[in-house]
């Protein structure tokens, strides 16, 4: 997560400020311990076999989104320097881009490794997996093995599929209380969000956001016996503006689904749509021009990867989903040989805690 900015605040409690910095810094010092953990790759050879290649077949949007895609892909980056492995990208275009796709790089000799990245490929990654036994097959926000327990229960769990997912709701708290104080700190009255495409993924994103929102604001009030300035005075249900766009590749959207956040009175508008964040900071910066403002507020709350450097000093946090870690640590299951044990002990899905 990027630093609190807390310059210029006027007549707020130090209290506040320095709880608002202690949870973006708990959140920093635990991502920092796992993924230090995670990335010794002491059993794994830097030279394996010849020829050994992983594929990644996007979700739709590819390369340049900012976010999702883009941190699968450097998943595939990271384990191509620390490997010494081949990486073929497919991106689809469409969803019926995603079978084709998968298949393609299945009938590649050298791939044995395909991950399909996103909740979206779900349905496709059971259908390839069953019809190439002999290759590994790891979804990013799937629920694959869900599938093949209803329809395949004699082969639940499919041994070459892995369903990877996050604690997605765990990092949207996190930021929720932190837009929450800022909201309290700087007396507005609201927070918002815009969503994507509307999937049970995206629902843990919505339910910790408002949770993380609420539980900040009641500690606020325990603490200081008192409600909070601004945001404590908007009832419960309404503190949360919040829209699912249907999409996750029309920038578009996020300008039209955030700037009436904005100009209602929302502090931060948290990004749970990839590309959209630029269409988030679109709408902060015609509110930055109108008023000669340098930093926030107003502000916007990145995703997936660290988005600070979109727009620094209008992106108070980003709430980084380590899709790349996904990918790489799927990687070094296969070199590993590791792969079908993990598969085995999880019932075919592994899930990743914050900053993973």
């Amino acid at each position: 997560m990027t630093a609190f900015h807390a310059r210029n605040l006027k007549g707020i409690s130090r209290t506040v400020i320095a709880v608002v910095i202690l949870v973006v810094i708990i959140a920093a010092i635990a991502g920092y311990l796992v993924i230090t953990q995670q990335r010794a790759p002491a059993a794994v050879p830097t030279t394996p076999a010849q020829k050994f290649k992983i594929a990644i077949v996007s979700d739709i949007g590819g390369r340049g989104d900012l976010s999702f895609n883009d941190m699968a892909f450097k998943g595939g980056d990271d384990a191509k320097r620390d490997f010494g492995i081949g990486v073929v990208e497919l991106v689809s275009k469409t969803e019926q881009d995603y079978i084709p796709n998968l298949r393609t790089a299945a009938q590649d000799p050298d791939v044995k490794l395909i991950v399909g990245v996103g909740f979206l490929l779900t349905e496709a990654l059971v259908t390839v997996a069953l019809e190439f036994p002999n290759k590994f097959f790891a979804g990013i926000d799937t629920s694959s093995q869900e599938i093949v327990k209803e329809k395949y229960k004699d082969k639940y769990p499919l041994p070459n599929l892995l369903d990877i997912r996050f604690e997605e709701h765990k990092g949207s708290a996190l930021v929720g209380a932190l837009a929450c104080l800022a909201a309290a700190a700087y007396n507005y009255p609201y927070v918002g969000m815009v969503l994507g495409i509307e999937i049970p993924v995206l629902w843990k994103f919505e339910a910790g956001y408002k949770w993380g929102c609420n539980w900040a604001l009641e500690w606020y009030k325990s603490k200081f016996g008192r409600d909070p300035p601004g945001i404590g005075a908007t009832p419960v249900k309404s503190r949360v503006l919040w829209t699912y766009t249907g999409t996750f590749s029309d920038v578009i959207k996020g300008y039209t689904a955030s700037k009436p956040m904005y100009e209602k009175g929302a502090i931060a508008v948290y990004n749970v749509a990839g590309p959209l964040g630029l269409g988030i900071n679109q709408a902060v910066e015609e509110i930055a021009r109108a008023r000669n403002l340098t930093m926030g507020p107003p502000f916007w709350i990145g995703v997936d990867a660290n988005q600070d450097w979109i727009n620094p000093g209008f992106v108070i946090a980003s709430m980084m989903k380590r899709v790349d870690k996904g990918v790489y640590i799927a990687t070094k299951l296969v070199l590993e040989n590791k792969f079908t044990e993990v598969v085995k002990r999880n019932n075919g899905v592994l899930v990743l805690g914050i900053g993973t």
